[in-house]
């Protein structure tokens, strides 16, 4: 378009400035939610649950964690400013980062 040809660079070649991958830290672990520690943020990474999508967790939103016990079967979460109580069962399905 507007007479401009298409640069492309050959396979495996990057730009000098841009950052290397951090591919084998912690930080891209992901986690289930049923995992999650207490008052800490994540971004839902993969939800194959319909119901809790269509309350609003879906890929990609940040949650927050306010209640999970090990000897509770729910989970307490809240997306922007709604609570949400969620089994464990389906909990463990949802992963997080």
């Amino acid at each position: 378009m507007f007479g401009r040809k298409k640069r492309r660079r050959a396979k495996g070649k990057r730009c000098k400035n841009h950052p290397q991958c951090n591919r084998g830290s912690n930080n891209n672990r992901f986690l289930n939610l049923c995992e999650a520690e207490v008052g800490r943020k994540y971004v839902v990474v993969d939800n194959p649950d319909h119901k809790i999508m269509e309350m609003g967790v879906f890929n990609g939103c940040v949650i927050t964690v306010h209640k999970n016990n090990p000897s509770d079967s729910n989970i307490i979460i809240a997306v922007g400013e709604s609570r949400f109580i969620i089994p464990k069962p389906t909990a463990c399905r949802i992963l997080i980062r």
